[in-house]
């Protein structure tokens, strides 16, 4: 793995060693005042604030090295691409600014979220969650990203709340971001990479060898996404990797502890239920934005919703009824700490300590740690290591 084979690559264009090529540009980063410290890092790249010098303009710089990213640079190319074809198309959309590349590092500069990431929102309330109001108006426009997204054929796969920003600080307006997941595809395709952030996944994704996956994928994140922030964590949350893949294909979730969802009347428990929908064919944005819970929340819609019956929408089963019986009589069990695992097989945690739990979520009872592994970076299957010469 020679360092001439990394300098050959560019995502925005032909080989950096084609002379023909137009769209390499060396010297923009003499346009721009780079923050020293990052304010968000990811897998593969780093965040900085930057300064356009020309108009003062401030605004976020994704900067990956090369000779991290060697090996994944069919992932940049996508992110690019996808950027650059949305940008100015919808409002809720972060857009791509300017793009460049130095010797060492790609750049992709875009607009900046001043308000934060919805983790943040979140977790630094007062509550450690948002009132059903301000959850309202967030899922709202998500939905709506999603809608326009999925008409041009494209799929996020990392809906997350890291990845929600906002516009400007104790504002509700969001932006999307982060499209290094997504993908372009034709209506009938099925993907089968299993990649994203696990306790987002949908089923079909953890199975997806089986049949495939497509754009039903994002409606259940919505459907984490909206849980987190009404009750302050997440749906599918266990203590080992295997648990929580175990949660989400068997969809083992609950509306406990009581005294968390109490406030909570059956529409909002029914969206959610619509988001967590087994079956994917009646998992869709057209059920979503014509519940009961969204029903007179349409002015931001830019997509006729047929009106449908849905009278027979179960809510908890009564397996999962005798769950959290189960679960309530052996409350004690409930202050376990989680036992010590082997760290090549359990998940690395990071801010988890912004959360609250309850003491009880699924019947495996072992989210002590709820929240934790929405903080991991984006990814399922990485390298596991990188040659050592390639991380200086």
């Amino acid at each position: 793995m020679g360092n001439e084979s990394y300098k050959q690559f560019t995502p925005w264009g032909k080989s950096a060693i084609d002379p023909s090529t137009s769209t390499i540009v060396t010297t923009k980063t003499s346009e721009y005042i780079v923050s020293k410290t990052p304010i968000g890092i990811g897998s593969y790249s780093k965040v900085y604030k930057c300064q356009n010098k020309t108009t003062n303009k401030n605004y976020a710089c994704k900067k990956y090295k090369k000779l991290l990213i060697y090996g994944m640079e069919n992932s940049l190319i996508n992110e690019f691409q996808i950027l650059k074809n949305l940008t100015n198309s919808d409002p809720k959309l972060i857009n791509l600014i300017d793009y460049f590349e130095t010797n060492d590092s790609f750049y992709l500069v875009t607009d900046l979220a001043n308000g934060g990431d919805l983790f943040q929102k979140i977790t630094e309330n007062d509550s450690k969650k948002l009132d059903i109001s301000t959850s309202k108006q967030i899922i709202i426009q998500l939905i709506d990203c999603l809608n326009f997204l999925h008409k041009n054929n494209i799929i996020h796969r990392d809906i997350k709340t890291e990845n929600i920003f906002f516009k400007f600080k104790n504002s509700n307006s969001i932006l999307l971001g982060d499209f290094g997941l997504s993908k372009v595809i034709n209506p009938n395709t099925k993907l089968n990479e299993i990649c994203g952030t696990i306790s987002y996944m949908a089923p079909e994704m953890l199975t997806s060898l089986n049949q495939g996956y497509s754009k039903e994928i994002d409606i259940w994140s919505i459907g984490c996404v909206f849980y987190f922030m009404i009750s302050g964590y997440l749906p599918f949350d266990c203590e080992t990797e295997e648990e929580t893949k175990d949660a989400i294909i068997n969809k083992k979730y609950l509306f406990e502890p009581k005294e968390y969802w109490i406030e909570f009347d059956n529409d909002v428990k029914n969206f959610i239920e619509l988001c967590f929908e087994l079956n994917v064919e009646e998992r869709t944005l057209n059920k979503l934005m014509d519940s009961s819970f969204l029903r007179f929340s349409k002015p931001y819609l830019n997509h006729k919703v047929s009106a449908s019956s849905e009278t027979n929408r179960p809510n908890i089963s009564s397996i999962q009824k005798q769950q959290i019986l189960n679960i309530l009589s052996n409350k004690t069990s409930s202050t376990t700490k989680p036992s010590s695992k082997s760290s090549s097989n359990s998940i690395n945690f990071h801010q988890g300590e912004l959360c609250k739990s309850p003491d009880c979520v699924t019947e495996l009872n072992t989210p002590l740690m709820s929240i934790d592994s929405s903080r991991n970076s984006s990814y399922f299957k990485v390298p596991q290591f990188i040659d050592e010469k390639f991380k200086s």
